[in-house]
Order: structure tokens, then C-alpha cells, then sequence
């Protein structure tokens, strides 16, 4: 059987092709590695937004501590181990 040189283009076409879409879909910066990224952004909004509440709820925190006193003597007494001079401390382990 003869092949023609039309038979050995579409073949050589179709390989193309093929190598082209493989490329195309699975490559480093294919459709698939594009999906994960975004799915990788989306994360990382979400996480960015966990953290900016945190942040809020910790500086609202940080400035309740400074204004009232009795937030200071919280911290004292449960952090720093302080008790006022007439008050007795009692550790339990």
C-alpha cells in the first residue's frame, strides 16, 4: 500500500494535535495547574479574611485592656501570677 504525502500530513496533523491539547490541558501552566491555582487563591482569601477578623477582635481586645482597669488587673492576676498585699494565693497543680 502506498501512502501519500496528504495521508502523512493528516498524520503528522493529528499528532500535533494531540501533543497540543496534552500540553494544553496538563502542562505546568495547563488548565488543570490554572484550576488548582484559583482553588489556592480561594483559600487563601478565605484564610486572609479569617485573619482580618482576628486581628479586629484582638485590637478591640487590646483597647478595652488598656482603657479599663479591670482587664489590667486580669491580666495581672491570671498571667503574671499577682495578688494584691492583704489576698493569699493558692496553686493548684
Amino acid at each position: 500500500m502506498k501512502v501519500g504525502k496528504q495521508h502523512v500530513a493528516r498524520i503528522f496533523l493529528a499528532g500535533e494535535l494531540i501533543v497540543f491539547v496534552g500540553f494544553y490541558l496538563f502542562g505546568t501552566n495547563g488548565v488543570y495547574a490554572l484550576l488548582n491555582l484559583k482553588s489556592d487563591i480561594c483559600a487563601l482569601q478565605n484564610q486572609a479574611a479569617e485573619l482580618k477578623t482576628d486581628v479586629a477582635h484582638l485590637s478591640s481586645t487590646l483597647a478595652l485592656q488598656k482603657k479599663h482597669p479591670f482587664f489590667q488587673e486580669k491580666i495581672a492576676r491570671e498571667q503574671l501570677q499577682m495578688a494584691r498585699s492583704d489576698e493569699e494565693i493558692y496553686l493548684i497543680q
